[in-house]
């Protein structure tokens, strides 16, 4: 009787075990899931975070087959086989609701008297104009910068940045800490000389200002507006008296002063109030060896000076390298081949040229309008090769971005539509790849540029032919050729 009982209880045993494994095995005909692209051009990585390389870029509507999940990130099939990764919070698989992010831990209510800081945790993070990724990126930030939170909405904080600029950052990308404030006391006084002193020289359309201090110190220079002010913030420096206020006597700069606004750690302000916009003036700045001396030349360039300059733009660079081809090509490099054959062309037609990057180093996207804004650049070209989940796509295509509802860029809607049709037009003559036509699109070094701007995507990466093509010195001498005369042209219809 007991070898029975036990018989029919390893047989049951069989049972659940062959229901579990007839139960797994069930996914194994199961439909492919999809990933739908919400955005309006999403990265993909090569493994699950923001802190993996871009792989590819896909645009809304992309359909995405889904391999697998880690955390909140799918792994996903596209163009044809190839492997990577898409954040969930950016596409919505078929059926349900998009993925969200991982809200964060409530902070701690502040100290009395103290102000929270978030602590930027990604390799690189978007800042963005609203509480969610479909708001505008503002800026971009990198590990380890400190942000003052202002405020907070569901699981994004409203933070401070670039001497009083407000934005928004995802609170899953930072840390929050609470940083208590200490006394305010004044400044010693009465100890000798300042701990710095002003000295200005004016010339026409500039005022150069030194700043020569007592010992080695750091700075950052940023734009306020409402009144316009450029500002120097100097960190490094013992505490004591500040040098009194300078009057330059120049229509740019109406009054140069100093104060302490910050005591832990110590941080001198120099504020230079302006008599023109702020977007108006731009700034260069000499550091001596010894770090004691920082000569900053204030410039409102006048007309003449900004008739023919040419600010060119290769695209990525640096642990950006863009779209990858089939056989391994970077857009980075194609990019920079291309961009540094216009410069030579250009300079031989006697334009005065000025590169975002003339090697392969990384560079944020604001950081290459902010330098084409503050040279008081003409035109702003930037230049990029091109890529689609599809292989076939193939051909030349040129973007522009000049909104009626947008105040600053809608009066160069004329300007820049001529722009990229230029060099649309000499581009597909030089190349002699299809011609795919303008486009406008709110990419970031386009809406950020103060000047007409146009961004060229001289053919396809994802193209097996094109990437061919794209690999070849002759091949970049022509888009190179084709896009400078597309230059030329647009400043031949004035």
């Amino acid at each position: 009787m007991v070898l029975v009982r036990k018989s029919i209880f390893v047989f049951a045993l069989l049972a659940v075990g062959l229901i579990v494994v007839l139960t797994t095995g069930r996914t194994a005909g199961a439909a492919a899931k999809i990933a739908v692209v919400q955005g309006d051009v999403v990265n993909l990585r090569s493994g699950p975070g923001t802190n993996y390389q871009i792989t590819a870029k896909v645009t809304r509507g992309t359909r995405l087959e889904v391999l697998g999940q880690s955390g909140g990130w799918y792994k996903i099939a596209y163009a044809g086989g190839k492997t990577s990764w898409v954040a969930g919070w950016l596409v919505k698989l078929e059926g349900q609701t998009p993925a969200t992010p991982p809200a964060p831990a409530q902070p701690a209510p502040p100290a009395v008297g103290g102000k929270q800081v978030a602590v930027v945790q990604g390799d690189v993070v978007n800042l963005r104009s609203g509480p969610g990724t479909n708001y505008q990126i503002t800026a971009k930030v990198t590990r380890g910068t400190r942000l003052e939170v202002l405020g907070q909405s569901g699981g994004w904080y409203k933070i401070a940045y670039a001497g009083g600029k407000t934005s928004w950052v995802a609170g899953w990308l930072v840390a929050v800490e609470t940083v208590p404030s200490p006394p305010v006391h004044p400044p010693q006084r009465g100890e000798g000389r300042p701990v710095f002193e002003l000295a200005t020289r004016v010339g026409a359309d500039k005022v150069i200002l030194e700043i020569r201090a007592v010992a080695p110190f750091t700075y950052e220079i940023f734009t306020l507006g409402s009144p316009d002010r450029l500002v120097v913030d100097l960190t490094g420096l013992p505490d004591g008296d500040l040098p009194p206020p300078v009057d330059p006597a120049s229509g740019l700069v109406k009054k140069v002063r100093a104060g302490w606004s910050q005591r832990d750690p110590l941080v001198a302000r120099v504020t230079c109030e302006l008599s023109v916009s702020v977007d108006r003036v731009r700034h260069n700045e000499t550091r001596r060896s010894d770090g004691k001396v920082l000569e900053l030349e204030i410039v409102a360039p006048g007309e003449a000076a900004e008739t023919r300059k040419v600010f060119l733009d290769p695209g990525h660079g640096g642990s950006d390298p863009g779209a990858i081809g089939p056989a391994g090509i970077k857009e980075k490099e194609v990019n920079l081949a291309v961009a540094l054959e216009c410069a030579r062309l250009l300079r031989e037609q006697g334009f005065e040229v000025v590169l975002s990057r003339d090697a392969d180093y990384y560079l944020d996207l604001y950081e290459r309008t902010e330098m084409a804004n503050r040279e008081g650049a003409t035109i702003f070209v930037s230049i990029h090769a091109n890529a689609n989940p599809d292989p076939s796509k193939q051909g030349t295509s040129t973007y522009y971005y000049a909104p009626a509802d947008d105040p600053l860029l809608a009066p160069q809607a004329g300007q820049r539509a001529r722009l990229a049709r230029c060099l649309q037009d000499a581009l597909v003559a030089s190349v002699g790849r299809p011609d795919l036509g303008l486009y406008q699109a709110r990419f970031a070094v386009l809406r950020t540029a103060a000047m007409p701007s146009a961004l060229v995507e001289i053919a396809f990466l994802s193209n097996p032919e094109e990437e061919r093509l794209l690999g070849e010195e002759w091949f970049q001498r022509q888009a190179a050729r084709g896009i400078v005369q597309g230059i030329i042209n647009y400043f031949g219809e004035e």
